[in-house]
């Protein structure tokens, strides 16, 4: 190819892509969300929406309703965990107030955003809820005893979520008191004691204190 010609290719080629977006114009217009059965508000940014999520990107940006009006109404949703998903919309790494750590979140409410993630397609939400839990866990030494089952019911078998809290109990929680225990057997159920064998057979042979979680954190991240 004629280096004039080629100049010209790619001269094209050059045009053809559409501009990059500078970070500030995900601060651009302001939409409204309303949150749960009584449709608490949050104004964000529609730009910030638009890039953590191609889920609002195509409610916001094409043909629905909610691009027009921009509103966008989730009945569904919890709005504290959806308090929490807008802290980490702007602080990009955490869900905390200001004076909180990790310790301070309550499981439940880091396991609802891990699944708002999933159900909303944002992988690196998942992935920083599950280093949230992680933290957790090493600044409180708690663990989600009663949200086992829920979290069974309501992920597939593959789910990173479960792969992670199988480990979790198979190498830090003391198991003869929770299978022993029958106040904890109505918040479990026969696979989620499966999972946590096979997790503690796959762990056989080392210590279960020498298993840093966070270290191995990328084996549950959802996000490439």
């Amino acid at each position: 190819m004629p280096p004039s010609v080629k100049r010209e290719a790619e001269d094209a080629a050059t045009n053809a892509r559409p501009p990059k977006r500078s970070k500030m114009d995900l601060f651009d217009d302001i939409v409204v969300v309303r949150v749960g059965p009584s449709e608490v508000t949050f104004k964000i940014h529609k730009g910030l929406l638009c890039h953590a999520s191609e889920y609002f990107k195509a409610a916001l940006t094409g043909s629905f309703k909610e691009a027009a009006d921009g509103v966008l109404i989730l009945r569904d949703e919890d709005p504290e965990v959806f308090r929490r998903f807008n802290l980490w919309l702007y602080n990009t790494k955490d869900f905390l107030d200001d004076g909180e750590s990790n310790k301070d979140l309550e499981w439940a409410t880091l396991i609802e955003l891990w699944m708002f993630g999933q159900k909303r397609m944002m992988a690196k939400l998942q992935d920083n809820s599950l280093d949230a839990m992680i933290l957790k866990h090493q600044q409180s030494g708690s663990s989600p005893t009663r949200l086992m089952r829920y979290v069974w019911e309501n992920t597939e078998s593959s789910a990173p979520l479960r792969q992670f809290l199988a480990t979790l109990f198979a190498t830090r929680v003391d198991l003869k008191l929770y299978l022993g225990n029958e106040w904890y057997g109505r918040y479990r159920s026969e696979q989620v004691v499966m999972d946590i064998a096979l997790a503690q057979y796959r762990r056989r042979g080392s210590p279960p204190q020498s298993i840093d979680l966070w270290q191995e954190r990328d084996r549950w991240h959802v996000g490439i």
